[in-house]
């Protein structure tokens, strides 16, 4: 009886640390049993922060520069600085509101804000904007912008 007590004791005191779990695993398989990553709670490596989701910023924003090769130069958190919306002219990952990112156009190398969406129930306005010149690679899925 002794001993056992101490091993409930003992499995007592052990915890583990959740916050420490790659959010990419954690996520639903299909019917099908095929694993199907969740972007949206997915921090790239290199990066402290989601675009979509704001995940990994407490107190600041995620913003982001997407070049022109479709590539994140930046993905960061920051304080609210920028006053740029949709559409509106940028160059750089600050320039843009929060919700917003920098990306460039490869077709015109012109940098705008855009809102950037994995899927139509990320955009505030309009929809997701799944075809077109303004799609980056992100975790396995496709970040693309709102129109």
């Amino acid at each position: 009886m002794r001993r056992m007590l101490v091993v409930v004791l003992a499995l007592a005191g052990c915890s583990y640390d959740w916050g420490s779990v790659d959010p990419y695993y954690l996520r639903d398989a299909s019917a099908d049993g095929v694993v199907t990553p969740d972007p949206r709670h997915t921090i790239l490596p290199g990066f402290s922060c989601n675009p979509v989701s704001g995940d990994g910023c407490d107190a600041t924003y995620c913003l982001g520069m997407v070049e022109s090769d479709q590539t994140f130069s930046t993905l960061s958190c920051f304080p609210a600085l920028g006053s740029g919306t949709q559409g509106t002219h940028c160059d750089g990952a600050t320039n843009c509101v929060p919700g917003y990112i920098c990306w460039t156009d490869p077709t015109s190398t012109q940098s705008t804000c855009e809102e950037p969406c994995f899927s139509d129930s990320d955009c505030r306005i309009g929809h997701c904007q799944t075809t077109g010149s303004y799609t980056a690679p992100y975790a396995r899925s496709t970040l693309h912008r709102c129109v």
